[in-house]
């Protein structure tokens, strides 16, 4: 402007005295309103942009924040992490509250608000007014109940952390997720998937198997660990043996301590907790095991990395109901949680058109791969572990009984409110 301004007036007398001269002078007046108007609309795009941004960062720091209250997390600092990755500049926190005393979600204990606060330049004002503006965003967000999943792999990077692939045929009444961000996290390729609710934290690689009542619910937030309230087991067990129970032979043993379980034969277990040490439970071809009110644990004080796995033969018969009391009431099969994932550790559950399971499969650093027969009885089964794959045909209703103490994974799903 003062460049313009000087050129006018140091020109000015001479250009008067010719015609060019005065269209010339009025040609310059006129850029002065026009180079006013574009920089303030440059001006206003930049504020709408900025607000954007920081409406967006609030946003997603007040889903952030729901999450981590559900999940047990530090709301806070959840909070300020999602912020730091979405916002744009300086920003100053006014609000972040785990309890909303304002606005939408007052007094909502499972709603978290955030307000922010930015302070920008903008490109022209900045020049001529020598002054910022300040923005404000302000978001809350809340935790509801969600679709109520059998099934969750929580692994939360690799492909595939859920696959329903090849020919398997998959009927739940209940949902299945992959906490995965990665594209493809849910693989439902399958010949046949009927379940209420396909739901990942990154993609579903789709095939032509999916009913059309069937829900998928892409790049949502992780699920928290459904069955991360329990405490690790911690039994004293002195001296322990490895159990075989032979071919022809017909058994029946008691809670306890054992190093290994194996059934060649006919093996009934005792209603109790099985703590099984650094071995395996397995089941060879057309043996059976079979037990009421039971609870496998599976753990390894040596090496914790490496406890045992469940692992049976398709032509075994396999007959197992949770306990229905106690601290592990509805969990079948618990694994330690710092077992680490490879092929060894792989939960093998399968059996004959006679077979039946109820209860809840724990393995969160291990795969379950479910091996399903048409005729198979899985009426009251979930599974929580790092991987999880389905093969053959497999229906799980989830109709558990009042007493047994298992249930689908309830599930809470995270929104804006305001």
């Amino acid at each position: 402007m003062a460049g313009i301004v000087a050129l006018l007036t140091g020109k000015a007398r001479a250009l008067r005295r010719d015609s060019r001269g005065q269209a010339a002078i009025l040609t310059a007046l006129a850029l002065v309103p026009m180079v006013g108007m574009v920089g303030l609309g440059v001006d206003a795009a930049q504020m709408v942009m900025l607000k954007r941004d920081l409406r967006n960062a609030a946003d997603m720091g007040a889903q952030a924040g729901a999450l981590a209250k559900i999940s047990s997390q530090d709301v806070t600092a959840s909070v300020k992490k999602a912020v730091g990755y979405n916002a744009k500049g300086a920003i100053t926190y006014t609000a972040i509250e785990a309890t909303p005393s304002t606005g939408p979600g007052k007094n909502d204990p499972y709603a978290v608000r955030v307000s922010l606060n930015s302070v920008q330049t903008l490109p022209f004002m900045g020049i001529f007014m020598n002054r910022s503006v300040a923005l404000n965003a302000e978001a809350t967000a809340s935790a509801f109940a969600g679709a109520a999943n059998c099934v969750v792999a929580m692994d939360s990077s690799n492909t595939s952390s859920l696959a329903i692939t090849g020919s398997a045929s998959l009927t739940m009444k209940c949902g299945a997720a992959s906490n995965s961000k990665a594209t493809g996290a849910l693989a439902a390729t399958g010949q046949y998937i009927d379940v209420p609710t396909l739901y990942t934290a990154g993609t579903v690689t789709r095939g032509n198997g999916i009913t059309s009542t069937t829900t998928i619910a892409e790049k949502m937030f992780a699920l928290p660990d459904p069955l991360g309230a329990l405490p690790n087991p911690s039994p004293s067990c002195g001296a322990t043996q490895n159990y075989w129970t032979k071919n022809n032979f017909v058994e029946t043993i008691g809670p306890g301590c054992y190093s290994s379980l194996r059934s060649s034969g006919d093996l009934t277990l005792n209603p109790g907790i099985y703590y099984i040490m650094g071995g395996d439970v397995q089941v060879d071809a057309n043996a059976k095991l079979r037990g009421s009110g039971v609870t496998l644990i599976f753990l390894n004080q040596n090496n914790p990395s490496s406890p045992g796995k469940f692992t049976a033969a398709g032509t075994s018969t396999i007959q197992l109901s949770a306990s229905t009391s106690g601290t592990y009431a509805g969990i079948l099969m618990y694994q330690q949680r710092t077992a680490s994932y490879n092929n060894q550790t792989t939960f093998t559950v399968t059996g004959d058109n006679t077979s039946s399971f109820q209860g809840a499969i724990y393995v969160k650093g291990s795969m379950v791969r479910f091996t399903g027969n048409s005729g198979m009885s899985t009426p009251c089964m979930q599974i929580a572990a790092r991987y999880v794959t389905f093969g053959g045909n497999t229906n799980v209703t989830n109709n558990c009984p009042t007493s047994s103490g298992a249930g689908a994974f309830n599930g809470k799903l995270v929104r804006l409110i305001g």
